[in-house]
């Protein structure tokens, strides 16, 4: 662990290797368990739930990936700094026809879950995490990822490094 608090982990080639089939199975096994809560959660059929988190991934893209640690809570973006996906780029992604990215993108808009801003610009509404918060899903899905850490760990597929500092 450095100074703070983080700890660092690298995956093990030769360790990976060694236990591929286990490492295999938690990860998969994790997949499953984290899109099957979310699609009970939002109660949404497995097509439904790869359009909504691919909407969902690409309203917070850009901010996950900047280092400034803007909107790292639970604050809304607002929606001029919110990220957006196309229903043709979801369709690519997917590699779902586009007549059922469609299908599905009404859905979600009807439900609430997602919004267009612009034309053909999709994001999730502002203030979408505060509102799936109280349902537990956020910490559920936390948990299941920090299963999935700890399971490699333990198989010494990821290894901690320690970082200067």
């Amino acid at each position: 662990m450095n100074t703070t608090g983080h700890v660092a982990v690298r995956l093990d080639v030769d360790g990976f290797e060694r236990v591929q089939r286990l490492a295999m199975y938690e990860i998969a096994s994790a997949m499953l368990d984290l899109t099957s809560d979310v699609q009970r959660t939002l109660g949404l059929r497995p097509d439904a739930c790869q359009v909504y988190l691919l909407i969902a991934v690409s309203a917070v893209q850009r901010h996950a990936r900047a280092p400034d640690g803007a909107y790292v809570g639970i604050d809304p973006i607002p929606l001029s700094q919110s990220g957006t996906i196309s229903r043709r780029r979801i369709a690519d992604a997917s590699g779902l026809p586009r007549e059922t990215v469609a299908r599905h993108v009404r859905n979600l808009i009807g439900r609430g879950l997602v919004i267009e801003v612009g034309r053909g610009r999709l994001t999730t509404p502002p203030g979408l995490l505060r509102d799936v918060g109280p349902t537990g899903l956020l910490d559920r899905m936390a948990r299941h990822s920090a299963g999935l850490a700890n399971a490699l760990l333990r198989l010494e597929v990821l290894v901690p490094v320690e970082r200067p500092g």
